[in-house]
């Protein structure tokens, strides 16, 4: 049978990608092959690839948000017979995580070159795709605390399972490891002045 229509596939997966028609143009998926999703989200690339990979195909999604994981392998797990393998990791151990799965193997001989470089990987996926950021909906959630838009707790954690939110950081950082977190990863060139300003107002209550 044909694949679902682009638009009913867009609907069950209760996202829209931005580029959707583009990604399926440039990708062209087709029957048993490998695909690697770095950035799975809420499953809208997911539910347009997917079905086009067969019972023979096999689609491996990461992310780190394990209520993105749940919602996506309701939703996609109806639209496509292929192996959904979905996995609560960052993109930046992709390399390990289809090592997991098998995908991804080193050859057993030595190098027959006299030399001592390891050898290459073999194996690996036909297709990857990394659309970076985070979602709407995980802006839209207040318990998340990445918006202003409504009140809710200074989390702003995308893995609820990581020890520390946003709340621990500002108000039990020392001052220069705070300052360097905010140019770090904020880009922020008035990081020192940020970070003592901070500092004073967290002597007076906690920030939340």
């Amino acid at each position: 049978a044909a694949p679902p229509t682009e638009d009913s596939l867009l609907q069950e997966a209760n996202h829209i990608p931005v580029l959707a028609s583009q990604t399926l143009e440039v990708l062209a998926p087709h029957e048993g092959q490998i695909v690697l999703d770095c950035t799975l989200g809420r499953g809208g690339h997911a539910a347009l690839i997917a079905p086009h990979l067969g019972s023979t195909g096999r689609y491996i999604g990461l992310d780190v948000d394990p209520t993105s994981l749940a919602f996506v392998r309701q939703r996609v797990s109806r639209l496509s017979t292929c192996t959904l393998d979905l996995v609560k990791a960052n993109f930046s151990t992709a390399k390990y995580v289809l090592a997991t799965l098998g995908v991804l193997t080193k050859p057993t001989a030595a190098p027959q070159d006299g030399t001592t470089a390891q050898p290459l990987a073999r194996g690996g996926v036909h297709l990857l795709l990394a659309d970076l950021g985070y979602s709407s909906k995980q802006l839209e959630d207040p318990t998340r605390g990445l918006s202003f838009l409504q009140p809710g707790p200074l989390d702003m954690r995308l893995d609820p399972e990581r020890p520390d939110t946003a709340a621990d950081l500002v108000n039990k950082l020392p001052e220069e490891d705070l300052a360097n977190l905010i140019f770090t990863y904020g880009e922020e060139p008035h990081s020192r002045k940020i970070a003592r300003l901070i500092l004073e107002a967290r002597e007076y209550a906690p920030i939340t």
